[in-house]
């Protein structure tokens, strides 16, 4: 409208008949529904109608005594009222009036005409496209560079221009072409004069976006950038232990997205064992390469089962519904506030949310815009976005293994990007139609890159045990490291109880009187720590509670222990071994195997020879195949008390008290349980919790067994 009313006033009007007729003899006025707002008596819908039309009839009488065409232009039309919107239809419905020019949004066009056919059909839509690159370019040198440099005493090269026109959606993702560009030239101009500059260079836009959005990295000082990616390749992999595909697929990425002319996103699928550190790296990668683990947005798949109403928390609730006024969703809230910009946003265990979150997002992952639900359109910036699951993590980290570095680098190199996202599409378990857990291929198609992503070696948890106790100033032995992580990480759990185990012993150091760094070591069984000066015991009961015989079993087991009577079935013989440590460090707790495979693979003689070889032969088995209620288990647990048989002791209770050092109880076809619906399934799943979680078991008659 400004460069309008500029050509009319220099005559610049295409010769035209049709053009010569409009502009020739007119002048532009530009206002705003506010304005007119103010000149209305009061508040209400028909006198804001009134102000409107008595605005629009004294223009009508200006025009005569001016012998002039006047040209309204509004601009953010879509903030006039309904009574506004009311009193304008017979002001547009005239021949004789003004010319009226308003300008808006697609989607706040429409949400103000709604279903007003007769206010929508007054106006004849102009489509007006975001300029390329090109005529941004064009528009800069040509209208705002010659100014900004009479005004500021400096300029710009086109490659600097060009710069500008990158990163000025980094500053404000909605900004558009070429209103953003623009107001970032001034700026840096403004900047570049007040250092004393008579150039704008690229490195100086870069400089000036960066330092503005409190970000560590400048694309466009390539000696620099260059330096500092490869820094924090290193960083990253030294804080988040055993992980370097994964943090170096976030910085490769991140490499790329820099590089990409405009604002860009890329899409990464991390997959592996609950416990390896996924979201905190993803935190750790934020706080390096963004500045702050603000810049990250965390949301759980599991929380969004059910989908429909679920998803409004997250893009927010449309017109209409209860809380749409007061809460516009987790992701555009934080596009629009702590993200804005640049931002990784990590989305858990997608796979197990329904899908209608993964179909909302596809566009967010393909165009890098979301439509929250109040029509509005939320820009991701330079968004770094994070799948993460653990859908077939055996492949990746078998469960109750402890493996070295070099036994983890072995495993972890056999799969490829290609190798994980097939895992997306496989079934789950033996059901060979069970795909509801599988991620759509569209989905899969809009995935920059895949890694697979497992708990830190036996090593990698030592050094992070050592690196916990230098932050309190405490030096710990190899073999006192070797310890700790011995008998206190479990690989499917992470490294928080060895974290934790070393926080308490520096706490127990510090107790004993020491201030400066200390040293501390296991000898003859006793924690001794060391400044010195002086050498002190720590009274600390590292070792778990356990029973000895129960120790002494299966510490002993090896390969040629078990499997005689299981042909074919080595991987799972390897667990049952493998996993006897992870079952010491949790032996007050039983130890809970879940054998799957089709009928006759050998699932029941696996328990019997666990039985035969560890506890004796003791073994007791239950069908649970037939099992369809609360009433079908008290042929096994017991009938409630005052319920008839209720005085008898279940098959349960009478091998707990007839095996009180332990056994193998085995519960049958557990996946039949409940078989009529889900809901029972689950319900009476619950039976175990309890049992499992605590290793106790309480009978309808109040005793409780271990």
């Amino acid at each position: 409208a400004k460069i309008m009313a500029q050509k009319i006033h220099e005559g610049q009007i295409p010769k035209a008949p049709a053009f010569q007729e409009v502009f020739s003899n007119s002048i532009i006025i530009e206002t705003s529904p506010s304005s007119i707002a103010m000149l209305a008596k009061a508040g209400d819908e028909n006198s804001q109608a009134a102000a409107i039309k008595n605005w629009f009839a004294d223009l009508k009488e200006a025009e005569k005594k001016l012998g002039k065409r006047i040209i309204v232009y509004m601009d953010e039309m879509h903030l006039l009222s309904n009574g506004q919107i009311n009193g304008l239809k017979s002001t547009l419905a005239s021949k004789n009036g003004p010319l009226f020019l308003g300008s808006t949004t697609n989607n706040e066009f429409g949400l103000m005409v709604g279903k007003d056919k007769a206010i929508r059909r007054r106006f004849e839509r102009v489509n007006v496209p975001e300029f390329n690159v090109e005529d941004t370019l064009r528009l800069l040198k040509e209208a705002h560079l010659e100014r900004y440099s009479q005004r500021y005493g400096t300029t710009a090269s086109n490659e600097t221009l060009l710069a500008i026109i990158d990163l000025a959606k980094t500053i404000n993702p909605e900004s558009v072409r070429p209103e953003g560009p623009e107001r970032l030239l001034q700026d840096v101009m403004i900047a570049a004069h007040r250092r004393g500059d008579k150039v704008v260079t690229p490195k100086d836009v870069g400089v000036f976006v960066t330092k503005k959005m409190n970000l560590p990295l400048n694309p466009y000082d390539p000696e620099e950038y260059a330096r500092k990616i490869a820094e924090l390749k290193l960083n990253l992999r030294d804080e988040v232990v055993d992980q370097y595909r994964y943090t170096d697929a976030m910085v490769e990425l991140w490499d790329e997205i820099s590089h990409q002319s405009g604002p860009s996103h890329k899409v990464l699928l991390a997959n592996g064992p609950t416990g390896s550190g996924k979201t905190y790296g993803a935190k750790a990668f934020a706080r390096l390469a963004l500045g702050s683990e603000e810049r990250v947005l965390e949301l759980d798949g599991t929380k969004y089962t059910n989908g429909g109403l679920e998803l409004n928390s997250i893009i927010g609730a449309p017109p209409g519904v209860i809380s749409s006024d007061t809460n516009k969703g987790l992701i555009p809230e934080f596009l629009a506030g702590p993200g804005r910009g640049q931002s990784v946003i990590i989305i858990n265990e997608l796979d197990k949310a329904h899908p209608d979150l993964a179909k909302a997002l596809m566009e967010f992952m393909d165009t890098g815009v979301l439509q929250g639900g109040d029509g509005q359109s939320y820009y991701c910036g330079n968004c770094l976005i994070i799948l993460t699951s653990n859908k077939g993590e055996e492949r990746i980290y078998p469960r109750g293994a402890k493996l070295t570095r070099k036994e983890l680098e072995a495993r972890l190199s056999r799969l490829k990007d290609n190798d994980i996202r097939q895992m997306f599409m496989e079934p789950d378990g033996d059901n060979l139609y069970d795909k509801s857990k599988n991620l759509h291929p569209s989905m899969l198609q809009r995935i920059d890159r895949a890694v697979p992503v497992a708990p830190p070696s036996v090593e990698g948890a030592q050094k992070i045990a050592q690196r916990t106790a230098n932050a309190k100033d405490l030096q710990i032995s190899e073999g006192a490291l070797r310890i700790i992580v011995d008998q206190k990480y479990v690989p499917e759990n992470g490294v928080r109880e060895v974290v934790r185990t070393v926080e308490s012993l520096a706490t127990k150091v510090r107790k004993a009187g020491f201030t400066d760094k200390v040293t501390l070591d296991f000898v003859d069984g006793k924690w001794m720590a060391t400044d010195g000066s002086q050498t002190v015991e720590v009274s600390f009961k590292l070792k778990p509670k356990s029973a000895p015989s129960l120790r002494s079993l299966y510490g002993n087991l090896n390969d040629a222990d078990i499997g005689a009577r299981v042909i074919g079935q080595e991987e799972a013989v390897k667990m049952v071994r493998r996993s006897r440590k992870a079952h010491l460090i949790k032996s007050d707790r039983p130890q809970v195997f879940l054998f799957m495979g089709t009928t006759g693979t050998g699932k029941t003689e696996l328990a019997k020879e666990i039985a035969d070889k560890y506890h004796n032969g003791r073994i007791e088995k239950f069908d649970l195949g037939s099992v369809d209620s609360k009433f079908d288990l008290s042929n096994i647990f017991g009938s409630p008390r005052g319920v008839v048989g209720s005085d008898e002791m279940s098959p349960f209770e009478r091998f707990l008290m007839a095996n009180p050092e332990g056994g193998v109880l085995l519960f049958d076809e557990v996946g039949n349980m409940g078989n009529s619906t889900q809901a029972k399934h689950e319900l009476l799943k619950k039976v175990f919790y309890k049992m499992i979680d605590e290793g106790q078991w309480t009978s309808d008659l109040g005793k409780t067994y271990d």
